[in-house]
Parts: structure tokens; sequence; C-alpha cells
């Protein structure tokens, strides 16, 4: 299933660059395993005059859900909140319409 949801530009740059492998949401929506979130770039409380409660960037980037942990069995999660381990997809869309594969980590060359 795919979960369209909003991305503050604080998280959403390390999940884009894939530094932040990890998402804390309310459970509202039944997050399993396999599913796809679609985090979409938004700024909240801005000050342009068109946009006065915050506006979407228009960046996205999709990510899978690997893992989710709830609650139970662990207690350090709070009741109705997931910690989800993600994995940024390849493909990143940006305002302007193109399309970026997402640069992957360089390879420790042998000494």
């Amino acid at each position: 299933m795919e979960h369209y949801l909003k991305a503050w530009p604080e998280s959403f740059q390390p999940i884009r660059v894939g530094l932040k492998r990890f998402e804390i949401r309310l459970n509202d929506r039944d997050y399993k395993v396999g599913d796809t979130l679609v985090l979409a770039e938004y700024i909240p409380d801005s000050t342009v005059a068109e946009h006065p409660g915050g506006h979407y960037t228009g960046n996205s980037v999709r990510a899978a859900v690997n893992y989710v942990m709830s609650e139970f069995p662990c207690h350090a999660v709070r009741p109705g909140f997931v910690v989800m381990s993600i994995t940024a997809m390849e493909e990143v869309i940006l305002n302007s319409g193109e399309r970026h594969a997402k640069e992957k980590p360089a390879q420790n060359s042998p000494k």
C-alpha cells in the first residue's frame, strides 16, 4: 500500500540523500512491511503571502518500509506510534519535473 505523507525539510532532505533511514509516525494508517511511503516535502508556517499556512515544494521521494516497530514488544515506542525502517528508492522527483537517480555511496576500495 502507498501512503502519501508530508515531510518537513529537516526530515525530507536527509531521507532524500540516504542519511535518515527511519521514520517515526502516528500509526493512524496501519503501516506494514512492504508498504511504500511517498514523502512530499512540505514547508509549514510559510511567510509567503500566497501560502500562509505552508506549502509543498514539489519535491518528493518514495521510500520502502522494511521494518515496523510498535509499542509491543518494545516499550520504548510511545503507544499509538511506530518506528519504521525505510529505504529511499532510487528516484527523486524535483519540482522542476526532472527525475534524478539518487547517488549511491562510494564503495571502500581495498588498500
